[in-house]
């Protein structure tokens, strides 16, 4: 198992223990305050376990070796993951509005404390150092998984310093704000997940690949490997396993270049007669 594999898992369960006490966290002082703003930015910690832990066995599958039944390997269990995680966090935000529309409709007295402050405004602090952790792991491994736990580690952190300035305020402004910044936070955290969900259905429909096959054909042409391409079939079986089959005349001269193209874009090429 590579490096970036190994830390890729220990770093998603790591992140599942941290976000299962953070949610532990701000959904008890949500209950306490009767805050809805806080106690769903717990809810939606509670999300990222299963997130983090789903994140955890897609990075462990995903670089499994083919085997005689899986031939082409098990790359694309990371777009899988990529989905799943995506769709968890849309649900996520549509419970938000909806419940954040009925305490603004029915609105209960929140309950300041300047303990509960500080407590949530630490929550934020370890899901930003978290998620600056997955950012960088994602500049090692590229993984759609690690790039998704980033950036949803990011929004959580942005969620809570607008949870945090929101509880501030509230013994000012008391329950209205606290519902209007439930509404804001789920319309927020429901177009990014839509974005997210397009894209690893895209994934899995295998459009939005790192390289096209309009690419590759024009990486082999403006290379010189080829003269004339009558065409170009591009099979992804994951980020790491791409295979492009090309019917064309091939320049025996420019096989190096060939290597170069194969090997910086993670891609191999086969070249067939038929």
């Amino acid at each position: 198992m590579k490096k970036e594999t190994k830390y890729g898992i220990i770093s998603t369960v790591v992140g599942t223990i941290i976000n299962l006490a953070l949610g532990i966290t701000k959904a008890f002082v949500g209950i306490v305050t009767n805050s809805v703003s806080i106690f769903f930015d717990g809810i939606n910690n509670f999300s990222d376990v299963a997130s983090s832990a789903f994140g955890a066995v897609g990075i462990g599958v995903s670089k499994k070796k083919p085997t005689e039944n899986y031939p082409n390997g098990f790359g694309r269990m990371e777009y899988i993951t990529t989905f799943v995680i995506s769709v968890i966090t849309l649900i996520i935000g549509g419970v938000f509005v909806l419940y954040s529309v009925e305490r603004f409709l029915y609105r209960l007295p929140v309950e300041f404390n300047v303990i509960y402050l500080v407590v949530i405004a630490v929550t934020m602090v370890v899901k930003l150092a978290l998620g600056t952790w997955y950012f960088f792991l994602n500049k090692k491994d590229g993984s759609t998984i690690t790039k998704a736990l980033y950036i949803d580690s990011f929004m959580d952190a942005g969620i809570t310093a607008c949870t945090v300035v929101c509880y501030g305020l509230c013994f000012v402004v008391n329950t209205v704000i606290d519902a209007i910044l439930g509404i804001i936070i789920g319309v927020f955290v429901l177009v990014s997940a839509v974005k997210m969900v397009v894209g690893a259905f895209k994934n899995l429909l295998g459009y939005a690949t790192d390289i096209s096959a309009d690419e590759v054909k024009e990486l082999l042409l403006e290379n010189g490997v080829c003269k004339d391409i009558k065409w170009l079939k591009l099979n992804d079986y994951g980020r790491e396993n791409r295979e492009a089959l090309v019917k064309a005349e091939v320049n025996e001269d420019k096989k190096e270049i060939l290597s170069e193209i194969e090997k910086e874009n993670k891609i191999k090429i086969y070249f067939v007669k038929e």
